[in-house]
């Protein structure tokens, strides 16, 4: 899982793959909390913040990034996506086995 910066150093994106064998399809808890952060961040910034947002889910692989935006939204962009990486490190923190997040990237 790694999130995806701006020259500017702000977030506008993340990418996540795999999955994470907790438990079976259905119970697993790490899934599910990490399914419920990354699609909440997805449709905050398609319906409150109306960014240009492109989402692809595959089987075991979930990518969501910002096309496009207005300078003065990129703030809140951040806010969002920054929102959910610090609710991504505390799921790692307790079930680490299950969910690496890697370092931010530069697009």
């Amino acid at each position: 899982m790694k999130f995806f910066e701006n020259r500017e150093g702000f977030l506008i994106g993340f990418e996540a793959y795999g999955h994470a064998g907790f438990d079976e399809a259905g119970r697993d808890i790490v899934c599910a909390g990490v399914s419920s952060l990354l699609q909440t961040a997805y449709l905050s910034l398609k319906e409150i913040i109306k960014a240009d947002v492109r989402m692809t889910k595959k089987k075991g692989y979930l990518s969501c990034k910002v096309r496009s935006f207005c300078q003065k939204d990129l703030e809140k962009i951040d806010l969002v996506l920054r929102s959910v990486l610090i609710g991504l490190e505390y799921i790692e923190k307790s079930y680490g086995e299950f969910l690496k997040l890697e370092a931010v990237g530069r697009c």
